[in-house]
């Protein structure tokens, strides 16, 4: 499913509603709506490459990701215009990491007896700290320490007080 779902959330979710027999409807639906971010980071994304035509545009949208977002967000944060070449090599790049660690992880994963020893079972929290890690320093150069301290608050207590 890995090489042809190019979502990990959504995969996880497809595989919960499969083994509970959920209806393909339901199963559609689910991903749409999990996969619904990537639409509104598309149209952010797309911002940056007005001159590019739309269907260069939708084949860019079509392979981002939260991870290539991220690294997009961040070149953005060091420059004013980003070449469309570098985005889909970034898209591209993340692509073949995907596919080939499919691959590897298939052939290779059953020889690692407790994959949680190596922390393995961490690797995505880590990745998306790595990633927001990244994004708070370039939110710092940009709002005021104070103002983003305040919005920190503010979800805070909102994600707590829910």
């Amino acid at each position: 499913m890995s090489l042809f779902v190019y979502a990990g959330s959504a995969q996880f979710a497809m595989l919960a509603l499969i083994v509970v027999q959920a209806p393909v409807a339901a199963i559609a639906m689910t991903v749409f709506l999990i996969n619904l971010r990537l639409f509104l980071l598309s149209l952010h994304a797309s911002t940056y490459f007005r001159h590019t035509s739309l269907w260069y545009n939708i084949g860019m949208s079509s392979i981002l990701t939260d991870e290539t977002y991220g690294v997009l967000m961040g070149e953005l944060a060091h420059t004013d215009k980003v070449n469309p070449m570098w985005m889909h090599g970034n898209n591209l790049n993340s692509y073949v990491a995907w596919f080939v660690g499919t691959v590897v992880g298939t052939a290779l994963g059953g020889l690692l007896p407790n994959p949680e020893i190596f922390g393995l079972d961490f690797a995505l929290v880590g990745m998306f700290i790595g990633i927001f890690a990244s994004q708070f320093q370039i939110m710092q150069r940009r709002i005021p320490v104070r103002n983003l301290l305040i919005i920190l608050a503010v979800v805070a207590v909102s994600f707590f007080c829910s």
